[in-house]
Order: C-alpha cells, then sequence, then structure tokens
C-alpha cells in the first residue's frame, strides 16, 4: 500500500474539537483570526461556521455568551460535515464566474450558483471560464495557472483515494485545506518572484509555508512536502 506521512500541527484538529476545548481557545482577537491559528482549518471555513451561528465577525472572540459558543460549535460540527459529503459549488455575479468553494457558503446567498459532483469538475469548468474572461495572457502565466490546475486535479483524487481510511482521510483533508489556501496565495501573486512569494507566504501564512519546498516558475512547478 501507500505511505502517508503528515506534518505536525500545534493547532487544533477540528474533527476532535469539544465544545470545553473551543471556550478555552477564545481570546480578545476577532473570532476568525483568533481561531484560525488555533484550529487546524482555513480561515474561509472558519468565517463560514460563525456565519452559520449567526455571530458578528468583528466581536471578540471571548467575549461569546456560552449559547453563542454553543451556536458556534454546532456550525463548525455542520461546516465539518459538509466536508465528509461535499457539494463543490460555483457562484456567479452578472455572468462571472467570481468564487468557488467545497460547500454553499452564506456569506455567497443570493447569487447564482453552480453545483458539481466533485472538485475536480468544477475546477475544469470555473478555470475554462477564468481563462475566457482574459483578454490577453501571457504564455507562461498560462502555464502556471494550468499547472496550479494540475496540482488541485491530483489533490482531489489523492482525497478520493483516502475516504478508503478514515484516519488518512481526515488528515488528508486538513492538509487539502491548506494546500488550497497555498494554491491561492501563490495565484494571486503569480507575477512576483518566487523569493518575494516565499517571503509573503512566511509572514501571512507562517503553517502553511512550511509546507511549501519549493516553487519553481520555470518549470511551473510548486513542490510541497505533505
Amino acid at each position: 500500500g501507500e505511505k502517508y506521512i503528515f506534518p505536525k500541527s500545534e493547532r487544533v484538529d477540528p474533527l476532535v474539537l469539544n465544545e470545553a476545548q473551543l471556550k478555552g481557545l477564545l481570546d480578545a482577537k476577532k473570532l476568525v483570526p483568533c481561531l484560525s491559528v488555533k484550529i487546524n482549518l482555513g480561515p474561509a471555513y472558519i468565517e463560514e461556521a460563525c456565519r452559520r451561528a449567526k455571530l458578528d465577525l468583528e466581536r471578540s472572540a471571548n467575549s461569546l455568551t456560552d449559547n453563542e459558543l454553543g451556536e458556534l460549535f454546532a456550525g463548525l460540527i455542520e461546516v465539518m460535515e459538509y466536508v465528509n459529503k461535499p457539494e463543490p459549488t460555483i457562484y456567479i455575479r452578472e455572468g462571472v464566474y467570481v468564487d468557488y468553494s467545497l460547500f454553499p457558503f452564506k456569506k455567497y446567498e443570493g447569487m447564482d450558483m453552480l453545483q458539481f459532483k466533485s472538485l475536480s469538475t468544477l475546477l475544469d469548468d470555473f478555470y475554462l471560464h477564468y481563462s475566457e474572461k482574459e483578454e490577453k495572457v501571457d504564455g507562461r502565466k498560462l502555464k502556471i495557472e494550468l499547472k496550479l490546475r494540475e496540482q488541485e486535479k491530483s489533490l482531489n483524487e489523492f482525497r478520493e483515494k483516502a475516504r478508503e481510511s478514515k484516519e488518512i482521510g481526515d488528515a488528508i483533508y486538513q492538509n487539502f485545506d491548506r494546500v488550497e489556501a497555498i494554491l491561492n496565495f501563490i495565484r494571486e501573486r503569480r507575477k512576483m518572484s518566487p523569493d518575494k512569494i516565499m517571503e509573503e507566504l512566511r509572514e501571512k501564512m507562517v503553517e502553511e509555508s512550511k509546507l511549501v519546498e519549493k516553487i519553481d516558475m520555470k518549470k511551473s512547478e510548486i513542490i510541497l512536502n505533505l
């Protein structure tokens, strides 16, 4: 069989988090910044849990009442349930593809949506439209974006295969979320040099930056140590 080795993280595994532990994580920072550095779940998904709990994102985390804490915990459980049964969704505004997620996000309610059976199918459609709307596409930039898309598709296949083992599958999902964040971060800065990208990555995404072994723009590759 295949051997999977995952990096250790100081952040709490959301799959084993209980309400008492969640309360102990709260501090004076705003909800999402507070929890995203303490729970091994991407900021977008933590924000979604807060929205499902109907919490003001500007609130200090430690200002939550016991009832609000319970709602937040329920929101996190709901998000993790979607992780096990994703509903990949694209959001469209005035005919333009603006974003996608593993399942429908509250912040996009009211927008046109397209849902797909798999993330790889969604990515094919999303980046097809993304490429079409650019009037000029530099050859190297296009190559980098296509390479990123291929890595995302490979990552999804890796995750699907891991469902055979719940323990491995749970760990892969955690890495999946972090790698997706890395890919998005690099894509937004694809005009920068690899050194500059890594510098910003280490400043803004400390945990995720530890996974990046190499960014090679000449080969249009991102090598991750999973």
